[in-house]
């Protein structure tokens, strides 16, 4: 995948957030520096799914991989149901973010939690993010969270919409199929809804579906 290595080669020499970045806290004790751009990225293979988060947190922000921390041990689980075992994960979904570099910690009321991207952030991101669909070429797109849908729909040329309004739901994009679901964080409030969850429910079922579709077709070794 040269194509791939050379696009990651230019993401990680971005530096067109650094003013965004400086001044908020990496933030764990001890940890009181600022944020400094340190794209997260997965390694580079032409995958059949791709899954499209909100932007790195601190675990990835430190190991320089998508995915790794608590959020991303609840998605493994998600996809373990789904019928991709933990174990292949991350040689069969290529996994990656609306923003590339993590966006900082800040004060909520009295607690610290991870800094949502910006919108010009991620508007400086859309690019890298369109080519990297383009280039590893995934069957199946898995938008996780409002900001992973609201990017896709950019990139579509269509007006963001609201989460409640797109998970659980599978639309076509082109040869593709995108699949919307919830962020599996504890920080959002959105599953709290029995309603919501319905939602979250249907939207494993199709993505369950499409694997076994790839599993049968062979499609999802193709890398």
């Amino acid at each position: 995948m040269a194509i791939l290595e050379e696009l990651d080669d230019e993401i990680r020499a971005c530096t067109r957030c650094a003013n965004r970045l400086g001044g908020h806290p990496v933030n764990p004790p001890g940890r009181l520096e600022e944020v400094v751009p340190r794209p997260v990225l997965s390694m580079p293979f032409s995958a059949a799914i791709m899954l499209i988060g909100q932007a790195p947190g601190l675990t990835e922000y430190d190991c320089g991989r998508p995915f790794q921390g608590p959020a991303g041990q609840d998605i493994r689980s998600l996809f373990a149901g789904c019928g991709v075992h933990p174990d292949e994960f991350d040689r069969v979904v290529y996994q990656t973010s609306a923003v590339k570099c993590f966006p900082g910690r800040k004060l909520n009321k009295d607690r610290w939690e991870d800094r949502p991207p910006d919108g010009k952030m991620l508007r400086m991101c859309s690019g890298f993010l369109q080519r990297q669909i383009d280039v590893v070429n995934p069957y199946i797109l898995v938008c996780l969270g409002g900001v992973g849908a609201n990017a896709i729909d950019v990139l579509r040329g269509r007006p963001s919409r609201k989460l409640g309004d797109v998970v659980g739901k599978v639309e076509e994009w082109g040869d593709r199929y995108i699949i919307f679901l919830a962020h599996t964080s504890g920080v959002s409030r959105f599953l709290n809804s029995e309603e919501n969850k319905d939602r979250q429910n249907e939207g494993k079922r199709i993505l369950t579906h499409k694997i076994g579709t790839l599993r049968d077709s062979r499609h999802l070794m193709r890398f």
